[in-house]
């Protein structure tokens, strides 16, 4: 059982590897323009630093309700747009990746 629980840790372990670097690509490909390249820049001068916000789950939560309420989600049409492309998997990737780099500014 023991051997199971340490497999299954690793494993899980290598899945969330590939989530962060699979979002590292997907910010660098589509975010890093607007955010900079660690996340320390607003957004046309008027986004949050999203570096600062560090926490996964909310950034995934902020991501889903920018793309399911467009612009009735009041941010502007850039994010709005940008975040309409986005899917499921490559919001999970971005907020595993954005997540960490809040560890960067420490």
């Amino acid at each position: 059982m023991k051997k199971l629980l340490i497999l299954v840790a690793i494993l899980s372990q290598n899945l969330m590897a590939l989530d962060v670097e699979a979002g590292k690509e997907k910010f660098n490909s589509t975010c890093v323009v607007c955010h900079g390249s660690n996340g320390e820049r607003k957004a046309l001068g008027i986004s949050q630093i999203i570096s600062d916000i560090g926490d996964a789950e909310v950034i995934e939560g902020l991501l889903k309700n920018i793309r399911d309420k467009g612009k009735e989600s009041g941010k502007n049409m850039a994010m709005v747009n940008t975040a309409s492309g986005l899917s499921d998997e490559d919001i999970e990737n971005l907020s595993a990746y954005i997540s960490t780099l809040a560890t960067l500014k420490k």
